[in-house]
């Protein structure tokens, strides 16, 4: 179990490069990439949305890293517990859960709340991903205008 909590860490850690990195480049890019046809652009609207949430991802995901480690830290079976285990409680309402993937602290089917913290920063960060991706896709000819 102590190679999949590493991968678990391994993979938040990723989401903080990864994330740091996507909001270095559009930020320092983004009037390069539109050019002259930033006015004709649509929906300019997805790129803070996009940017916030990748903001939200990475402390989110350092949170996740940080309880991950008190956790493995404080249990003597370290290399015997795999800390993001599911654990399922009785169902909660389809709301509940909606909104638990982006609040990890709304009570929902998912009992372990460090696995919520986990997959709220990798929701965070898709969904960011997803913003950019979108506003991407529906400008492709700002630049020529």
């Amino acid at each position: 179990m102590e190679k999949a909590n590493e991968y678990a860490v391994e993979s938040l850690k990723q989401i903080i490069t990864l994330a740091s990195a996507i909001l270095a480049l559009t930020t320092t890019f983004l009037k390069d990439v539109l050019g002259d046809g930033r006015q004709q652009a649509t929906c300019k609207w997805l790129v803070p949305v996009g940017w916030i949430l990748l903001l939200v991802s990475i402390p989110s995901s350092w949170s996740a890293i940080v309880k991950a480690a008190d956790e493995i830290g404080s249990n003597a079976d370290a290399g015997k517990t795999y800390v993001f285990k599911s654990n399922k409680g009785t169902p909660k309402h389809v709301f509940y859960t909606l909104f638990s993937w982006f609040l990890p602290s709304i009570p929902a089917t998912e009992q372990n709340s460090l696995r919520k913290l986990a997959a709220s920063a990798q929701n965070y960060f898709l969904l960011g991903l997803f913003s950019l991706g979108l506003f991407a896709g529906l400008n492709p000819s700002v630049r020529g205008s």
